[in-house]
């Protein structure tokens, strides 16, 4: 399958989640406040704010968890696709 660069405004909903991802990934904030970490440590309360008009890059094969807390956040997530995102658990490890 051919691999196209795309754009995707994304409204997240409450809580965080932790993924790998296959390609590297650029966020840009466009409201609210985004919550972000990385490694294999999950834990909510060692998450970075990341304000509206911020930028993330997600790097491919990393951990990172990321999300809302408190309020609505939409991002502009810009990347090469199609895509698999592999949602892991807290030690890491994917999710059956």
């Amino acid at each position: 399958m051919d691999k196209t660069c795309g754009i995707l405004a994304a409204t997240l909903a409450f809580g965080l989640s932790s993924a790998v991802l296959a390609e590297t990934r650029y966020i840009v904030v466009l409201k609210g406040t985004w919550y972000v970490g990385y490694g294999t440590d999950w834990d909510k309360t060692k998450t970075t704010p990341v304000p509206a008009g911020s930028f993330v890059v997600h790097h491919p094969n990393k951990i990172h968890w990321d999300g809302a807390k408190d309020e609505e956040v939409i991002l502009q997530i810009m990347g090469v696709g199609p895509s698999a995102t592999i949602r892991v658990d807290e030690s890491g490890q994917p999710k059956k």
